[in-house]
């Protein structure tokens, strides 16, 4: 009964159920399906470094696609476990972590824009990791702001917290920039976006 990302919903759903079903009938380890993504997106940091910005998309995507599958296999056969919920959680940060890095290396010619750029693409991550109070609210501010517009009931009834709030930016930075002539801006702005969303959003929390 979460709510769920707007990517997750409408884009992951439609490859990760029926992979799952079939996951499921084959009783695969979750854990495994885990590893298996964390593999599949550090192997697209490869192709990113080598000029095959297309085939690192596609493996980036399907990792994202596994990431939405694990849970649902570890659901059917009831197989939930503590170090499962790490393992996913963990993988989730390396993935992003290692194949946005890769992306903007394989877009800049000096390491120190690299080391700036990697940089501003973590501060909201790490904001909400370490300094957002938790007793803020339940909700995130992006889910905040999209609950203060017209979409608000399309929202609620579609369960949805929101669009753009880090699926999606991850879809634009990992998987649309790079297959884009101008990848550094795209992410760029990508970025920026969630970071606008975001701020509005603790805004209006805080003027109620």
């Amino acid at each position: 009964n979460k709510k769920r990302f707007f990517a997750s919903v409408f884009v992951q759903d439609i490859f990760a159920i029926p992979l799952a079903k079939f996951l499921i009938s084959m009783k695969v380890n979750p854990n495994l399906i885990t590893l298996f993504g964390l593999f599949v997106a550090v192997s697209s940091c490869y192709f990113f470094l080598n000029s095959s910005p297309l085939v690192g998309s596609l493996l980036f995507f399907l990792s994202l696609i596994l990431d939405s599958t694990d849970g649902r296999v570890a659901r059917g056969l009831n197989s939930f476990s503590e170090f499962g919920a790490r393992l996913d959680s963990v993988s989730d940060k390396i993935r992003t972590l290692l194949v946005t890095l890769s992306i903007i290396l394989a877009n800049t010619n000096v390491i120190t824009h690299t080391l700036i750029i990697y940089t501003y693409t973590q501060i909201l991550p790490l904001y909400r990791y370490f300094f957002q109070n938790n007793d803020f609210d339940t909700r995130d501010p992006i889910q905040i702001f999209w609950e203060a517009t017209i979409f608000k009931d399309w929202l609620n009834r579609n369960k949805i917290v929101g669009i753009y709030n880090g699926w999606e930016r991850a879809i634009f930075v990992c998987v649309i920039a790079p297959l884009t002539s101008i990848p550094i801006i795209v992410i760029l702005l990508s970025v920026l976006l969630e970071q606008l969303l975001f701020i509005i959003g603790k805004f209006l929390h805080h003027k109620k």
